[in-house]
């Protein structure tokens, strides 16, 4: 791994036969610190607004969505 901070190697990748996947990442504490900080504020601003999680990642990845955010 490098000292550089924010740097994020996938380490290894398992395939499940479900079609999930296992992810192995290798990074420094605050590197780790600041995703678990991002992942905390997405919930919690999906929480208060009613917006499902993968409507969120959907329109980040500019995938056809519908006009509303789904509320589920």
């Amino acid at each position: 791994m490098t000292d550089e901070v924010g740097h994020m190697q996938v380490t290894k990748l398992t395939e499940h036969e479900d079609g999930g996947a296992t992810i192995e990442f290798d990074m420094d504490d605050t590197t780790a610190a600041l995703a678990q900080e991002l992942g905390l504020k997405l919930l919690i601003f999906c929480g208060a607004t009613g917006t499902n999680v993968d409507y969120v990642f959907d329109s980040i990845l500019g995938k056809e969505l519908d006009n509303e955010p789904s509320r589920d």
